[in-house]
């Protein structure tokens, strides 16, 4: 596994070319341990949704797109979709930094590696494939809800294909006391992908 001060070293490089983000660490050491919980068996949809249903960051109609993601995903993909759910609903956690860093931490905490597949501009024309896109993938897109930034986030089901809109799981940072969500995005001018393996 990465030493401590290797996952520090990490987090201050993505922070630099995350456009998502003010400069800092990710320091709370707690958060950058990997979730027990990940580990535990499957729960049946009707308990998995029960479990959810009244938190702010997740729409109830959603919940099950999330059961569906994890049940169909790649064993990486399944682990950092359970892990990115543990800490974002479960532990309603708060990571300092952006979005690039709450990412990092789901990956570091589920011990998986990231394969980059596609890598191109933001506002160069060339777009991913949305075809090709798997549950668990970080992707960077364009966010059209917010002033067209920059934006990184975790793919983890369609919502309406057709209009490449997306059920996403979000991170806002910049200083926000507030937990990661699950929002659909328009995700149409994705740019760079990163996929999940062991």
């Amino acid at each position: 596994m990465k030493s401590f001060y290797s996952l520090m070293v990490t987090s201050i490089i993505g922070t630099l070319i995350s456009g998502c983000g003010m400069l800092s660490t990710n320091t709370a050491q707690a958060q950058l341990q990997p979730s027990s919980a990940s580990a535990l068996p499957t729960q049946p949809q009707a308990n998995f949704s029960q479990n959810y249903a009244d938190l702010s960051n997740i729409k109830e109609r959603h919940i099950p797109l999330i059961y569906q993601a994890e049940q169909q995903a790649t064993s990486a993909g399944k682990s950092v979709l359970r892990e990115a759910r543990i800490l974002t609903l479960d532990k309603q956690a708060i990571i300092k930094g952006s979005c690039w860093n709450y990412l990092n931490t789901v990956f570091n905490n589920a011990q998986v590696e990231r394969d980059n597949i596609f890598t191109a501009k933001k506002d160069g024309g060339n777009y991913f494939n949305l075809n090709q896109l798997k549950a668990g993938d970080w992707i960077y897109h364009t966010n059209f809800s917010y002033h067209n930034v920059e934006h990184s986030g975790m793919f983890v089901a369609w919502v309406d294909k057709a209009k490449s809109k997306a059920l996403m799981l979000s991170y806002a940072g910049q200083h926000r006391k507030e937990p990661a969500r699950y929002k659909v995005y328009d995700i149409s001018r994705t740019y760079n992908v990163k996929r999940p393996s062991l």
